[in-house]
């Protein structure tokens, strides 16, 4: 259904807008938290509080964000216009990310803007099942908001295995990658609809010519947000019919995750030449370049 024609002038105005990047970073913050503040502001941007105050105040003016009070609390939330703007993919459209080709902004010792986005203390971790660990593990180290990608196993009965027992099939374990991510910059939904394009969620533990249990499709959820968020994915996926067959992707919880072996470390980039990596998690990578470049860390398109 087509938005309403005063929702489409606001977008177009906004596209032409002359916002400075503290500006868009604010306008991002707001949309990914839901909300912000002075003191949140000062601690991403590095303003002081006289500057800061000045700003949000400027796009509470230009209506792009609303002021709540609420006895000695106040903070700012994005005008409905601007939501309908980011949820639509169009703010900061031919900006560059954002601003992200604006500069840096000063790091306070807590934060730091590097590649197109906030990067702070927060941290959640997913742990995902598609196939060989090689794959998933070059895939996220590529995705904007990804602080760490740590292949390992999960989902067997054997305590501290080895990737050798692993692959006998015998142990139970799945080979996953635990991603480290910062949910201000990239979320958990997004992560699955990374998940769901660079493996086959609808053959049972297989991936093309790897075979066994090890190779399952699962979301090993560590929270019941995360188990929520999981199911409410495959659930969709399902509905929209993008497989022609069942989705047998596991939603289980994570009990336990043992970290592989430290040469599974970084694998396609430090053995780039070997064959496995060439024919088969080479091509993964280019697909997901192809399908995500809006998500790619600055510089990982090449």
């Amino acid at each position: 259904m087509a938005k309403p024609t005063e929702d489409r002038s606001f977008v177009a105005r906004l596209g032409n807008a002359d916002l400075g990047r503290h500006e868009f970073r604010t306008l991002l913050m707001a949309h990914r938290r839901g909300r912000v503040d002075n003191a949140a502001l000062r601690s991403v941007t590095g303003l002081d509080t006289l500057r800061a105050s000045r700003l949000l105040r400027t796009l509470r003016d230009r209506e792009l964000l609303t002021l709540h009070a609420h006895g000695g609390d106040s903070f700012y939330t994005l005008t409905p216009a601007v939501e309908l703007a980011t949820d639509r993919g169009e703010l900061g459209a031919d900006r560059g990310e954002l601003g992200a080709d604006r500069g840096e902004l000063p790091e306070d010792g807590k934060n730091v803007v590097r590649e197109g986005y906030v990067m702070g203390d927060r941290r959640e971790t997913a742990t995902l099942a598609g196939g060989c660990f090689w794959c998933l593990e070059a895939v996220y180290q590529l995705l904007e908001g990804v602080h760490a990608v740590k292949s390992g196993y999960a989902g067997g009965h054997t305590e501290q295995p080895t990737y050798e027992q692993v692959c006998t099939g015998r142990t139970g374990h799945a080979e996953v990658v635990r991603v480290t991510f910062d949910p201000d910059a990239v979320t958990f939904d997004d992560l699955l609809d990374v998940f769901f394009t660079i493996h086959d969620p609808t053959t049972l533990n297989r991936q093309g010519g790897d075979v066994g249990t090890q190779y399952r499709s699962a979301i090993f959820h560590e929270s019941e947000t995360q188990r929520a968020g999981a199911e409410r994915k495959v659930a969709e996926i399902t509905a929209a019919g993008l497989w022609a067959d069942p989705i047998v992707t596991e939603v289980v919880p994570l009990r336990e995750f043992y970290p592989a072996e430290a040469y599974h470390d970084d694998y396609l980039n430090r053995n780039p030449a070997q064959p496995y990596c060439q024919a088969v998690v080479a091509p993964k990578v280019a697909k997901f370049r192809r399908q995500h470049m809006q998500r790619l860390k600055r510089g990982a398109g090449t």
